[in-house]
């Protein structure tokens, strides 16, 4: 399954009262070998608005160790510099 439809499962869940049920989902995903991109900004954010800090820790970390080749939206441009590029270590 990939991770856009997880998060819309997750949110599906999430909205019907079933917290664990879309905690398990996105948690499955964060434990799943990484995919690239920005999905992982919807992971996070979704986990850290059903309370579990380190479930929204682990897919931040995920997308923040994304090459910086991946489609990101903090990925910078030319003319601006990447996120990434200011606060991480590689």
């Amino acid at each position: 399954m990939k991770n856009p439809e997880v998060v819309q499962r997750a949110r599906q869940a999430a909205q019907q009262g079933d917290g664990f049920a879309a905690l398990d989902l996105l948690r499955q995903t964060i434990a799943a070998p990484p995919s690239l991109g920005e999905q992982w900004a919807a992971i996070a954010q979704l986990c850290a608005e059903l309370y579990d800090d380190d479930a929204a820790l682990s897919a931040a970390a995920r997308l923040w160790r994304a090459p910086m080749c991946a489609p990101c939206r903090f990925s910078g441009t030319a003319s601006t510099p990447s996120l990434r590029s200011m606060c991480c270590v590689s």
